[in-house]
């Protein structure tokens, strides 16, 4: 009798172990605790009505950077510390590259057209006759975006716990929604009208370099 019931628990073991090997695994989980991809890079940009906005979809060390109807717009080439920016037919159009903890937009011809300079925890956006476009500011919650004047346009915040960001306006009207692996402190570029929209993937890249 008690082979018989050894062999039943042995049985019972071997059943367990079975279970134990075909469980799947957990999903990783970043910081802020939400699920993080372990196979993705791409990153989405809707507003706040959750219309695609801008996706930039990684390719190998690059990025194509598509539009809201999903067409392709350009290629960010990453190399060295280095963004370099192509439309979608391949031609050169800029660079975004860092300078210490700044960062550099050049044009074709590699003359500076802005620099977002690192400052008291955040950034100044100013263009080459020392204009300032944006000032990024570290907050409590996130980081405030205001004018040269110091006038409050917004804020970038991070999601709950989904690990995305959202960036509002200075009535705390969502403006943009951006999932995927961009640092906060530079997500505000987004705002500034004066950059196309390759220039802001560019920082939003160069910031994670």
């Amino acid at each position: 009798m008690k082979y018989i019931m050894f062999g039943f628990a042995l049985l019972f073991l071997i059943c367990c172990a079975g279970c134990r090997s075909t469980r799947p695994e957990p999903v990783p989980v970043n910081e802020s605790g939400a699920g993080t991809s372990t196979d993705s890079a791409d990153i989405k940009i809707e507003d706040g009505a959750g219309a695609l906005v801008m996706k930039l979809v990684k390719d190998g060390a690059d990025y194509k950077v598509r539009d809201e109807k999903g067409n392709t717009i350009g290629k960010l080439k990453v190399s060295d510390g280095k963004v370099t920016i192509d439309d979608a037919d391949g031609k050169k159009l800029g660079s975004v590259k860092k300078d210490g903890a700044d960062m550099l937009l050049d044009d074709a011809d590699g003359k500076k057209i802005v620099k977002l300079g690192a400052r008291d925890g955040g950034y100044r956006l100013k263009d080459n006759e020392e204009n300032t476009w944006l000032k990024i500011k570290p907050k409590d919650d996130g980081f405030g975006l205001d004018d040269a004047g110091g006038n409050d346009l917004g804020k970038v915040k991070g999601k709950g716990s989904s690990g995305k960001l959202k960036i509002m306006d200075a009535a705390d009207k969502t403006l943009f929604v951006i999932a995927g692996p961009v640092k906060a402190d530079v997500a505000g570029v987004l705002i500034v009208k004066q950059l196309t929209p390759l220039q802001q993937a560019a920082f939003i890249v160069g910031g994670g370099l």
